[in-house]
């Protein structure tokens, strides 16, 4: 909305100026009515044209230094701003009183229309009133006083200016600008177009008159010796409007087809620049920078060659097997169900139909283990081998990679490890995933104009901030934890790692307490208990030396033998 007001505004001022300029004074009055009301239109419709412009940009790695603390973040809160919300209740009480006005001041005239007798005049119509008034136009009825009609005391030249003012429907224009004055009433603006619209319309008036009489000298006297007679109306052509010394001179003032034509030709450069001034918009295209011959070269080096990969077919013909039972002979498959249960099936061969349809939504490798986790959407997720790690699992690769998210509002949290994030978390962060270095930082950060996602490498930078801590440490922490967790009874041995978000308020107590990963048997909603009910007061979090509220991560390890 700002952005609308002031690039109209411009618009508006920019042409308004180059009326006053070079119009207003040349005797071009129907060129000028049409300038007048397309300025309005032209600004009101600016803002809406875009105009986009390409560049080029190389694509280069720049690693930011980022501010890194951990697993804990300072959250600040923000004060509410009741000042927009004063703003428009006011422009909304201001706007409807006019509309009220502007309905008003229509109905005025319709109703003095109807309840007077009219007498046709051409295309217009006379209304006869009672009260002493000059002569005056709404739409095509054309107000005057009974008495001095029916005494024949107007004349003819007031006739003609109030026809002309009917005929070329000039009341239109009038209630076109009042229209957006009741809208953009704020707009000063616009009170200085109307201003110029009903003086131009007096000009045509005028014109008509002269052109009918050939008589200026007198047309100029009758306008005087009326001027001092009756009041005017905001929505009406009046008789005397502006009656100054620029009506006067504009009755004898002639200019030439020539100058008039060249005076036109101003607006094209005028609206040119203001389109490039306020429509264009740059857009980057990226374009990856051309690999030198050395670098490509080397890379050429780095294709494994046909002979190559004969000779790793002929060593270990399964690994390239079109049979998955052959090639996933040894592979070991761990199913993790809902309900915390857990399936273990070696060999590809060995799995049922359901199975088989969850290791196809997953990606595998020759010799690797897999982890299934049997969720809605029934996905695989590659993990590491007992015997050996494997690189592919994200897991492992990420395990000390830390994430970075802040939203809107400019609220920041901090998790290190891929396991401490939420599915939510993984979707913002997909596009960078195959990038990422084992101790990258990855930064997502949402803006008013959309979402900016990078990742680089990590470096600690000193900082004012200070994290929450728990009254003797982490060590306290976990004893406190353990004494009050209850723990489930299962048949097997298990060791599991349930993941815990919090607030540590400014008063150390602790709050919006989550579970980000919940890995069954009800330990999530144990592990949520036991700290919603402790209430340790724990030291909180400073930044710049006062107590600010800050998000906490808690990975707790339960290691039941049977």
């Amino acid at each position: 909305m700002t952005e609308f007001l002031i690039k109209s505004s411009i618009t508006m001022a920019v042409l308004l100026g180059l009326y006053h300029v070079l119009f207003e004074r040349e005797k071009m009055h129907r060129f000028n009515r049409f300038y007048l009301l397309s300025a309005l239109v032209f600004s009101l419709a600016l803002p809406f044209v875009t105009v986009i412009t390409y560049i080029i940009e190389i694509e280069a790695s720049v690693a930011t230094p980022l501010q890194t603390s951990g697993t804990v973040t300072v959250v600040s809160q923000q004060p509410i701003d009741y000042l927009p919300y004063i703003s428009w209740g006011l422009y909304g009480i201001v706007t409807l009183l006019l509309i009220a006005r502007f309905i008003k001041n229509v109905s005025h005239f319709t109703k003095k229309a109807a309840g007077n007798s009219k007498i046709a005049m051409g295309s217009a119509k006379l209304v006869l009133v009672e009260q002493k008034t000059l002569p005056h136009t709404f739409l095509n009825y054309i107000f005057l006083n009974r008495e001095e009609y029916e005494a024949k005391k107007i004349e003819d030249e007031l006739y003609t200016h109030e026809y002309t003012h009917v005929k070329q429907w000039h009341t239109l224009d009038i209630l076109f600008i009042e229209a957006l004055k009741t809208i953009f009433w704020f707009n000063p603006l616009l009170y200085l177009y109307k201003k110029a619209i009903q003086l131009n319309h007096e000009f045509l008036a005028d014109e008509k008159v002269i052109d009918a009489t050939a008589n200026t000298i007198y047309y100029q006297s009758l306008l005087l010796e009326k001027a001092t007679v009756g009041t005017t109306f905001s929505i009406a052509s009046n008789l005397t409007f502006s009656l100054t010394k620029k009506r006067f001179l504009m009755m004898t003032k002639t200019t030439s087809t020539t100058k008039a034509g060249i005076l036109k030709l101003t607006i094209l450069p005028v609206v040119t620049g203001l389109m490039i001034l306020l429509c264009t918009e740059t857009v980057a295209q990226h374009t990856k920078p051309k690999t030198d011959a050395a670098t490509q070269a080397r890379i050429d080096k780095m294709v494994v060659p046909d002979r190559v990969v004969d000779s790793l077919k002929a060593a270990n013909p399964d690994a390239f097997s079109e049979d998955l039972n052959i090639r996933y002979k040894n592979t070991k498959f761990t199913f993790q169900h809902k309900d915390g249960t857990v399936t273990e099936v070696t060999g590809y061969k060995n799995l049922n139909e359901k199975q088989k349809k969850v290791v196809a939504n997953g990606p595998i490798t020759f010799g690797m283990d897999l982890t299934m986790e049997d969720d809605e959407q029934t996905t695989a997720i590659p993990t590491p081998a007992k015997a050996k790690e494997d690189r592919e699992d994200p897991y492992v690769k990420y395990k000390k990679t830390k994430f970075r998210f802040t939203d809107k509002n400019g609220n920041v949290a901090e998790k290190i490890g891929y396991r401490t994030l939420t599915e939510e978390d993984k979707k913002k962060i997909a596009a960078v995933l195959p990038a990422i270095g084992d101790n990258d930082l990855v930064e997502y950060k949402e803006t008013e104009t959309g979402v900016n996602l990078h990742q680089g490498p990590s470096v600690k930078t000193t900082t004012s901030s200070t994290t929450p801590e728990y009254p003797g440490g982490m060590n306290a922490l976990m004893s406190s934890i353990l004494k009050k967790f209850n723990l489930p009874k299962v048949d097997k041995d298990l060791m599991v790692k349930i993941y815990v978000s919090f607030i540590v308020e400014e008063d150390g107590s602790v709050s919006n307490v989550k579970i980000l990963r919940d890995p069954g048997y009800g330990l999530g909603n144990e592990a949520k208990r036991v700290l919603e009910e402790d209430k340790t007061k724990w030291i909180p979090a400073q930044q710049n030396g006062i107590p600010a509220r800050a998000s906490f991560n808690l990975p707790i390890t339960v290691n039941i033998k049977v």
